[in-house]
């Protein structure tokens, strides 16, 4: 036997689950298996992958090629992608994208975009959006910005929406410059 098992705050409920004598299961390279993790929403989970029978010789292996869960939220913004130069001159300006998914539920609006410098923690620009953008839909936000001395630093973006439900991906990653 073969199952997919979630541990939560109050036990373990067996989600998937296979019986070796039905004969094998999948493919070598890979069959995906999709199921609901929907009643654990708001608690941490660990999921277990567990194998059984009367003796050893039951499975002889399992392999898990990825692990990746969805999650819908009514709303929530993203800052999935910066780009921009990674050198600039003196007095140069170049220019930074931002992007902006709304990976929630409902269309949002009345959101801030903002790209920082992260050696000095100063405010290189900011958005204030006020038209919709859809679920599943990406906005770019472009902002210039051109150095007075020559240091080294990184910039990153930030969103903000006062009805965001995930706060963990309203920042970028920093692009050294």
């Amino acid at each position: 036997m073969a199952e997919i098992i979630v541990i939560h705050e109050e036990g373990e409920d067996v989600v998937w689950s296979y019986a070796l004598m039905q004969g094998n299961w999948g493919i070598s390279t890979g069959s995906e298996i999709i199921f609901s993790i929907e009643p654990y929403g708001g608690q941490d989970i660990q999921i277990k992958f567990r194998t059984f029978g009367n003796d050893t010789w039951n499975w002889n292996f399992w392999y898990v090629f990825n692990v990746s869960m969805t999650l819908y939220l009514d709303n929530d913004l993203a800052l999935s992608e910066i780009s921009g130069p990674t050198q600039i001159e003196l007095m140069e300006t170049g220019t930074w994208d931002l992007e902006v998914k709304n990976t929630g539920i409902n269309p949002i609006t009345d959101y801030t975009v903002k790209l920082f410098d992260h050696k000095t923690g100063s405010l290189i620009g900011s958005f204030d959006e006020t038209e919709p953008l859809g679920s599943q839909s990406t906005k770019t936000y472009s902002f210039d910005w051109s150095s007075e001395a020559a240091y080294n630093t990184s910039f990153y973006g930030f969103v903000l929406f006062e009805e965001d439900e995930f706060q963990g991906n309203n920042a970028s990653k920093g692009q050294f410059i």
